[in-house]
């Protein structure tokens, strides 16, 4: 009886393990590299008509096309030319905050990790957006942030923590 239930124990346990649920999902996380391009605010309002969004550049003419859009109104990617990105190994992932009606604000990158789910890696990224309580700009403002990383077609997601800064 005892060697029905040993037996019935192991043949349990072994297709348990096989099916994962004993495995520590953190353990496939993967923290990633980056680097911060660059960080800054767009002036026009919203007339560039950039929704706050997470745009991810895998060509060289991905990241001119956003570049155009960001110019629209007044010239802000002076940065991109000086930028050295090598499009077969990097991609380029930048981050635009909605229109605030202040300044005030900036962004941060937290971490930056990968994560196998479902067939595909995931990149995800966390953003800390810090707030001023003291004396601010009064202006429309639109808070931006182009980070660079090991080249990836897949999936990006991210996330914002809002702080107030100390």
């Amino acid at each position: 009886m005892k060697g029905i239930a040993l037996l019935s124990f192991l043949v349990l346990w072994v297709g348990l393990s096989a099916c994962g649920v004993f495995r520590n999902s953190s353990s496939a996380v993967q923290k990633e590299s980056f680097e911060v391009i660059h960080q800054d605010i767009l002036t026009g309002g919203g007339s560039e008509g950039i929704e706050e969004s997470l745009v991810v550049c895998n060509t060289q003419a991905e990241l001119d096309a956003l570049a155009a859009r960001m110019n629209s109104v007044n010239p802000t990617t002076e940065f991109l030319d000086a930028a050295s990105v090598d499009f077969s190994k990097e991609t380029v992932i930048a981050y635009f905050q909605p229109v605030r009606s202040s300044g005030g604000y900036s962004l941060k990158v937290n971490s930056v990790t990968s994560q196998p789910v479902e067939g595909v890696r995931l990149f995800f990224i966390e953003y800390l957006v810090e707030v001023s309580d003291g004396s601010v700009t009064m202006m429309l403002t639109q808070p931006y942030i182009f980070i660079k990383t090991r080249k990836t077609k897949r999936t990006v997601k991210h996330s914002v923590i809002e702080k107030k800064a100390l």
